[in-house]
């Protein structure tokens, strides 16, 4: 295996440890509770939605792997946590996970027939168009950590971070930026750039707080809960201690 494979290779594994860890912590508990709560399914299928792009985006560039194949796993996944959602879901939250689902199902649907039932005669244009498309969708994604950013700098803990995320989403991103230059695909490494940057943001104030001055002052809640799948689920829900600022600004 020469260094572009593994480095495809580490780079798809690091986005299925992100994309399945929810599996293992926040979703048991969801089932236990019989409630999704007060959780907001706007992320959920925005992260879904992102999936279908990125594997309609491999498929179409013919890089099966690792994008096409990684985002298969985060279709997966996605499915059975919008799955779940609905299931355990009071009736103001179904209907509302109802609307959102159609309108990205029928975004979804519309790409992949322009994509691959009416294609372009210029394929470089398509791969432009959808390759903006998942850009768009990876960057609103990525811009949800921003709350619990700001969470943490109001109450001056480190709290509401998740260092698991931040350190895993650094290295997964620096991962499919070094793949997206070594194949020349600014599609891949733009939204991956942006990606080392929220996530080295969050870790930043997370060491800040948990051991520099303000985790001095912080007191016990600067020791942080951001080590495991819960805490990078109430990132992907923007729930909990993640906040909710940035729920309504998503796409």
């Amino acid at each position: 295996m020469g260094s572009l494979g593994i480095l495809q290779t580490s780079a798809s594994l690091t986005a299925v440890i992100l994309n399945i860890c929810p599996i293992f912590d926040e979703i048991p508990a969801i089932k236990r509770s019989r409630s999704t709560g007060d959780r907001s399914p706007l992320l959920f299928v925005a992260i879904w939605t992102n999936a279908c792009l990125w594997m309609f985006y491999g498929v179409f560039i013919e890089a099966i792997h690792p994008i096409a194949t990684t985002n298969f796993t985060g279709f997966l996944s996605g499915s059975y946590f919008l799955l779940t959602f609905y299931a355990y879901a009071p009736p103001v939250a179904k209907t509302r996970f109802a609307q959102y689902f159609v309108l990205a199902l029928s975004f979804v649907l519309s790409t992949a027939t322009y994509c691959f039932f009416f294609p372009s005669l210029d394929t470089s244009r398509t791969q432009a168009h959808l390759g903006a498309l998942c850009t768009l969708v990876t960057i609103a994604v990525y811009a949800a950590p921003l709350s619990t950013v700001l969470r943490a700098l109001r109450l001056r803990s480190s709290k509401p971070i998740s260092l698991f995320f931040a350190l895993v989403g650094t290295l997964n991103s620096v991962l499919w930026g070094a793949y997206g230059i070594l194949t020349a695909d600014a599609w891949v490494y733009i939204p991956s750039v942006i990606g080392v940057f929220m996530c080295l943001t969050q870790a930043a104030v997370f060491f800040w707080f948990a051991v520099g001055r303000g985790g001095l002052e912080g007191g016990k809640e600067s020791r942080g809960e951001g080590f495991g799948g819960k805490a990078l689920f109430d990132f992907l829900s923007l729930q909990g201690d993640g906040g909710k600022e940035m729920q309504a600004a998503l796409l």
